[in-house]
């Protein structure tokens, strides 16, 4: 109970310290369940969100119920913000998961992680806000060490593709940083349920051409794979997403990110476990930098975690 009142000290701050906790562990299993699913990498994307979807829309729907009518001029700037945060979230999700097929499930999501980066250097170039002291540090870190995690599973596998599944995870990370600042000013002018769904409905649009044109299997087959999808859906992205929103909005920024960055330990260990995916003293040392680097650069906070 210590260790609990120190992290929050409030009756409520336990409580969501819990939600937090569980939610990132949700989130952890999210790279496992891609793996075990018996559809491609798109596809199982693609289902995460459309199996996902009339869920959300039952939790959610007493409070849409009640909500006041915006102006039309308020409702079309929101709403393209939200479907171009949902299209960035879509490729984001189809590069992640066959970042996944190439390389270790510890390295694809530390890479995924690099979106903050992303994020600062849109900011400098876009708006001239130059990072400081501490956040350039933590980017120059963070780079450093996903450079180590290449290098250390290149080195295992002396596979052209690995290096590729690690271009592949870096691209979607742009997108997963894309996706975070159109949500922005799709959050400003919109309520957060609206957001989600049409952001959500708008990556599951995106997902089905490129899942049918992709060419890998797409439909399930049998109830062990409708089972993991489902179980996407719902561990992953309502419980998950949902916990952890709650979690991290009612928590110091300082200690909800530690919590936070335990997402890609979790998953790499639970890796570890089931595919054997052992880590090198390369990739242990570069996956450490990462780590680091995020929370020096965030100043103890940053966005969201990768799920």
């Amino acid at each position: 109970m210590s260790t609990l009142t120190a992290f929050a000290p409030h009756p409520a701050q336990r409580r969501a310290l819990v939600q937090l906790t569980l939610g990132v562990c949700c989130l952890a299993a999210s790279p496992l369940l891609v793996r075990l699913s018996h559809v491609g990498p798109i596809a199982s994307a693609f289902y995460r969100l459309l199996l996902a979807q009339p869920v959300l829309l039952l939790l959610m729907y007493g409070r849409l119920a009640g909500v006041p009518v915006r102006t039309p001029e308020a409702g079309r700037h929101h709403r393209v913000w939200a479907w171009v945060a949902g299209a960035c979230l879509g490729l984001n999700l189809a590069l992640w998961n066959q970042s996944l097929t190439m390389i270790s499930v510890a390295n694809a999501t530390l890479i995924d992680n690099l979106a903050p980066v992303f994020i600062a250097l849109f900011a400098w170039f876009a708006f001239g806000e130059r990072p400081g002291a501490r956040l350039s540090a933590g980017m120059l870190l963070a780079v450093g060490g996903a450079s180590l995690l290449a290098l250390g599973e290149s080195a295992g596998a002396g596979s052209g593709a690995v290096f590729e599944g690690h271009l592949i995870a870096l691209a979607g990370a742009v997108f997963y940083a894309a996706y975070f600042l159109a949500l922005k000013p799709a959050m400003a002018g919109g309520r957060f349920e609206t957001v989600m769904l049409e952001s959500s409905l708008a990556a599951t649009l995106t997902l089905a051409p490129l899942m049918l044109i992709s060419g890998e299997h797409w439909w399930p087959q049998g109830w062990m794979a409708w089972g993991i999808l489902l179980m996407m859906a719902l561990c992953v992205h309502c419980a998950g997403q949902g916990l952890v929103g709650k979690g991290f909005a009612a928590l110091p920024a300082s200690s909800a990110s530690l919590l936070l960055l335990l997402q890609p330990v979790i998953s790499a260990a639970l890796a570890w476990l089931m595919f054997g995916e052992a880590l090198g003293a390369l990739q242990l040392a570069g996956a450490s930098a990462v780590l680091a680097g995020l929370y020096w650069a965030g100043g103890g906070g940053h966005d969201q975690p990768r799920g």
